[in-house]
């Protein structure tokens, strides 16, 4: 069997901020690069159909582009959950700074 390597070379964890008709807009936390956020807008057409009922506001997601073979791939796979609400996006974050200005005190 041949099987063909798998090379990963940008990751993110993500959630989704807001949803129309054509597009799907989200917030990223970089993987690879640690403490870059970003933001980022999908089309459906970037979405496996599998995956098109987990798209929701405050759904949370992994995305990654990589090479597999000698071909480039991108997989954006769902948490399974329950999506958060803003409320709990912006609590989570707040309790996040406070943990990290914390952290970097000591």
């Amino acid at each position: 069997m041949n099987r063909k390597s798998k090379r990963v070379l940008q990751e993110w964890n993500g959630y989704i901020e807001e949803i129309d008709d054509f597009h799907i807009y989200a917030k990223l936390e970089d993987i690879t690069n640690p403490g870059t956020d970003e933001e980022v807008t999908f089309t459906w057409f970037d979405i496996e159909e599998e995956n098109e009922a987990l798209v929701k506001v405050g759904a949370i997601f992994h995305w990654e582009i990589g090479i597999v073979g000698a071909k480039p791939y991108s997989r954006i796979t769902f948490a399974k959950s329950k999506p958060l609400t803003k409320k709990e996006l912006a609590d989570a974050g707040k309790r996040g700074d406070y943990l990290y200005k914390k952290l970097s005190e000591e």
